[in-house]
């Protein structure tokens, strides 16, 4: 089947240095958008080659269509558009819930997207008294599904090794905390916890009595198997996912929480009954199809992910004065260390000038809790269209190369 070709925005060469810079640098308050949102917004317009996204190539709807089962097509086909289940109907979240061990369709409640999910979960979790701990770093949004109710602490990973610090996360509890708010495999650095790792922190929100919540959108493109989901491992954990990432359909607006916990549920859906109220119901029934034919949909994306992978571990290894080879854990994206003395956010705007081309520094995800990891580059993956941009990307290190030498 033939997948849609992304499309690049074309235009001048943009924005100034000057003022990239200045838009990166504005501190923005809890109501506007973040930093992130702020740059592609700034950037996108003069941009030709798109290394900035997360999610892999974005499917067509005739793509749904022609993958359709007989049932699912006539349930297509006689579609209306009334009011649909408030968590999702009984068909989208069985398939949902044949993504887990030991969860039937009532362990589920659907959401629009994984920032919906996250915050109906805070609110259900949390009162104002609470305490939280976020792992960083973190989509700024769903950093402040905790941080507009909690007072939070932040724990980031270290930045050399990118590896969960347990004993500064333990020392961050406090007798009010009740939640471990984070996201592996992780944006923007590409992350997943080791087992020993992961292990030893459910032992610890175990011991604790803490809810142990996780953003686990990228879980299905790692090397290798999926990356285990929390609830599988933890009776009081909360899975977060989303058909946005894995499968190409961001444009649905379909994410879910999976918990064992049927009160925690039972709130949950209470406040996505005030928030969001119910999915769209062509979503729910394109979902479904998507979900009904993940392996298919997730094998082809596998592909062109590894495959512009590859091309970009041959181009960085060709410059091991420039970037280090680590180049993460998540075939969507690779989030390698700049070694130049301009610095990775110094790169991405010399880059985007020259070329056309965007990447993300790591500094767009900072956060007022703790410091982040400000040497590394977001590379975006996922897209047949990312081996233009991986060739330009190329050809603009070998010119920096010969006019440096």
């Amino acid at each position: 089947m033939g997948l849609r070709e992304a499309v690049f925005f074309a235009g001048s060469a943009g924005t100034s240095n000057e003022a990239r810079t200045a838009m990166r640098d504005i501190e923005f308050d809890a109501i506007s958008s973040t930093h992130l949102e702020a740059y592609l917004a700034q950037t996108m317009v003069g941009a030709k080659y798109d290394l900035s996204s997360s999610y892999s190539d974005v499917l067509d709807l005739s793509i749904l269509r022609n993958l359709a089962s007989a049932d699912d097509f006539g349930v297509w086909e006689t579609l209306d558009f009334g009011y649909t289940d408030p968590v999702g109907s009984e068909r989208l979240r069985l398939r949902i819930s044949n993504l887990y061990s030991g969860l039937g369709n009532s362990n589920i409640v659907c959401c629009t997207g994984a920032h919906d999910a996250a915050a109906c979960i805070a609110e259900a979790l949390l009162t104002r008294e609470d305490h939280a701990i976020v792992v960083l770093p973190l989509y700024q949004p769903l950093e402040w599904t905790i941080t507009d109710r909690v007072n939070a602490t932040g724990i980031s990973l270290d930045a050399a090794s990118l590896r969960l610090d347990l004993d500064h996360l333990e020392a961050a509890i406090t007798p009010r905390t009740r939640v471990v708010m984070m996201n592996f495999p992780n944006s923007p650095t590409g992350v997943i916890l080791d087992d020993e790792t992961l292990n030893g922190l459910i032992a610890l929100c175990r011991h604790h009595g803490l809810w142990l919540v996780n953003d686990e959108v990228y879980r299905h493109l790692v090397p290798g198997r999926p990356a285990p989901p929390i609830v599988d491992l933890y009776e009081s954990g909360v899975s977060i996912d989303a058909v946005s990432k894995g499968y190409g359909l961001p444009g649905l607006r379909v994410g879910w929480v999976a918990c064992h916990d049927m009160e925690l549920l039972r709130r949950v859906s209470l406040v996505k009954a005030r928030r969001s109220s119910f999915l769209a119901a062509p979503s729910d029934v394109l979902a479904g199809i998507a979900l009904a034919n993940r392996t298919e949909l997730l094998a082809h994306a596998r592909l062109i992910s590894t495959r512009n992978r590859t091309s970009l571990r041959e181009i960085l290894s060709t410059f091991p004065e420039a970037f280090d080879l680590n180049l993460g854990s998540n075939l969507l994206f690779s989030c390698p260390r700049y070694l130049g003395p301009d610095g990775a956010a110094g790169f991405a705007d010399q880059l985007l000038a020259r070329t056309g081309a965007v990447v993300l520094p790591t500094s767009l995800w900072k956060s007022p809790l703790a410091p982040i990891p400000q040497d590394r580059l977001r590379i975006g993956l996922g897209l047949r269209g990312s081996a233009a941009g991986l060739e330009v990307l190329a050809d603009y290190l070998f010119a920096h190369r010969s006019v440096n030498a």
